[in-house]
């Protein structure tokens, strides 16, 4: 929801931990008054502010960019689908919240308060620092106090949505029935009726050719094309270039000392006669002096690690003759880290009581826990500081190139001397763009370059390709579009139209063959070898033909199943055998339990979620959300 919380982890972990804290009655206004702007939305009086919806837009898109990698096209983050998507998400879940807080549910100021005092991002040498925090909390763009508005916000909503997913079960014969279907398997043969087999008997004259052209010009156009020239603004050659003085990296580092000190972790031994804590007071005793007269033998020379081995009770380290690896303070209970922190190395405690029983502790080795040293801070800090230097840099510079292409319109000269970077071109630039290149398959810039550059005869707008790329162009020159020669086309459209003749004799055959078989009839059908397939081991069928299969009825068997591919003639399918799986994964099933039981909250809360909407007034100002960029 926010970056800061996003970025580290520890927050997100301690703030969720606030979820099974009691809630109290607080004011609902709290939660969601936001300054400056009429909103995008306004929800039974509450105000989607479009500062927010900007966020969350780029928090959207930024999740899909990394979620699709390398097949992310941002023109669907520009979408107004995706917009509305987005706001949409946004004002189902401020009904949950806003129903939950004025059902008493928040969070007391104390808790939350001793949760924040808590987290690692805002504490310096161990301990809470206000400006560190207010510093953090400007960065992101949040004030303490709309910092905290957000969390409790965001704890309600997952405490409403948490409900959802927590009410749910699904009948374990569903569960079964649907893993059933999931995992059969069906034997299939398929057989493909070619058009290559019927072009010997179909023909095309040259009247029917020229007829298809003059009726179909369109098919045959070749669109507008531009010759452009563009400049671009990118973070990572900002930061490139970047380069941060040593005494900056030096002042840093004396400014923050405390956070490049190690923590002293040390590694210690145990044995473990275990005995409940709520055991009677016999075999407390009974337990106490058998390690009591452990302790005596390995202060009479005995091997430790052997006496572990077969005395203690805890499995997971008794194998590794009692170690149990290295951590530092906060890992353990409070009475065995105290007397581990207290040994000396190859020293062996005296007996230790906690809540699992009696331990006797040897500490095997102490590291870290040293003060910092430049060198080593060096890297983290520089990068650190070239990484703000540079962001500062890129939004001056962004600043910079806006005004460099405003005030000289004719001309990419002046904003390419300012950046410091080359004009670069690209031809054969067309409306539709090239599919998935981060320039020239982004629908913004496009538009700009056809519907403003080109018209204008006047530099773009800086369109933003991403969050660290900016760019301007202007048109060179222009193509318009035309129609391509009949002399040039002629002889691939005659074998076009003789093709399309033969694929229609071809699906006839198909479905004459088809109707002979389903009849009970024998048909003269050379069949591919038997695929045994499941939903998810298609064994090489594609995605359509699997749908056609298994959607196919399979009684009697065999049973068939055909399908017209375009261009390719007719594709038969024969279902000689379907069986449940030969093997069946407990974990699938349990996937299986789960996504049922997920699909069914989900259902659940859109339903409350339509029901809350129907009783609430609520106003969306498309205009707003259209002229939003993501």
């Amino acid at each position: 929801m926010f970056d800061l919380i996003r970025n580290n982890p520890r927050i997100a972990q301690a703030i969720l931990a606030l979820l099974i804290l009691p809630f109290a009655v607080w004011g609902l206004e709290s939660y969601f008054t936001s300054s400056g702007g009429d909103g995008v939305a306004t929800v039974a009086g509450v105000r989607i502010a479009e500062k927010d919806y900007q966020q969350q837009l780029a928090d959207q898109r930024d999740a899909l960019r990394e979620q699709m990698g390398e097949r992310f096209d941002p023109t669907v983050a520009e979408s107004s689908k995706f917009k509305l998507a987005v706001l949409e998400d946004m004002i189902n879940r401020q009904l949950l919240i806003g129903t939950a807080v004025g059902n008493g549910m928040t969070v007391p100021d104390d808790k939350l308060a001793d949760i924040i005092r808590k987290i690692p991002a805002f504490q310096k040498d161990g301990k809470f620092d206000v400006k560190t925090y207010e510093t953090l909390l400007r960065q992101q763009g949040y004030t303490p106090a709309s910092f905290q508005e957000q969390i409790r916000a965001q704890i309600v909503g997952e405490q409403s949505n948490g409900f959802f997913q927590r009410m749910q079960w699904m009948p374990q014969v569903v569960v079964d029935r649907a893993a059933d279907l999931g995992e059969q398997e069906r034997d299939v043969q398929q057989a493909l009726i070619s058009p290559d087999q019927f072009l010997d008997k179909v023909a095309v004259t040259a009247d029917e050719v020229r007829a298809y052209f003059d009726k179909n010009p369109k098919e045959f156009e070749v669109p507008a094309r531009l010759k452009i020239e563009y400049v671009m603004l990118d973070a990572a050659k900002v930061a490139e270039k970047a380069v941060v003085p040593d005494a900056e990296i030096e002042a840093f580092f004396k400014a923050n000392e405390g956070k490049f000190a190690t923590e002293e972790q040390r590694r210690a031994s145990h044995i473990l006669i275990g005995v409940d804590k709520a055991a009677d007071a016999a075999a407390r005793t009974a337990a106490k002096a058998k390690a009591q007269r452990l302790l005596g033998e390995v202060r009479a020379g005995k091997d430790f690690g052997e006496l572990a081995k077969a005395n203690s009770t805890d499995p997971g380290s008794a194998q590794q003759n009692g170690d149990l690896g290295a951590f530092g303070r906060g890992a353990m209970v409070k009475p065995f880290e105290d007397a581990v922190f207290a040994l000396k190395v190859g020293q062996v405690s005296d007996v230790v009581e906690t809540d699992f029983g009696y331990h006797i502790i040897k500490l095997t080795e102490i590291k870290g826990g040293g003060k910092g040293d430049l060198a080593s801070a060096r890297p983290q800090i520089e990068a650190e500081l070239k990484k703000q230097r540079s962001a500062k840099q890129f939004a001056e510079l962004a600043e910079t190139f806006a005004d460099a292409v405003y005030e000289q319109s004719d001309s990419l000269s002046a904003a390419s001397a300012k950046l410091g970077t080359s004009i670069q071109t690209a031809d054969n630039v067309t409306r539709k763009g090239i599919e998935r290149d981060p320039l020239l398959g982004n629908a913004k810039f496009l538009k700009a370059l056809f519907e403003d550059a080109l018209p204008n005869k006047r530099n773009t707008e800086v369109v933003e390709l991403s969050p660290t790329q900016l760019v301007a162009a202007r048109v060179l020159a222009e193509t318009p579009s035309s129609i391509l020669p009949f002399a040039v086309i002629q002889s691939d459209l005659t074998d076009r139209l003789k093709r399309k003749k033969a694929a229609e004799l071809a699906i006839a055959e198909g479905k004459r063959i088809m109707a002979d078989l389903s009849a009970g009839k024998d048909a003269p059908v050379k069949w591919g070898a038997n695929l045994t397939v499941s939903r998810k081991k298609p064994t090489g069928l594609p995605l359509p033909a699997m749908q056609l299969v298994f959607r196919a009825r399979t009684a009697p068997l065999p049973s068939y199943a055909a399908v017209e591919i375009p261009g390719q003639g007719y594709a038969m399918f024969r279902i000689n055998r379907v069986a449940p799986p030969t093997v069946s994964d407990p974990a699938e099933r349990k996937r299986y339990s789960d996504d049922a039981n997920r699909m069914m909250a989900e259902e659940e809360q859109k339903i409350y979620s339509a029901a809350l909407r129907a009783s609430a007034k609520v106003e969306v100002k498309t205009a707003a959300v259209e002229k939003t960029a993501p």
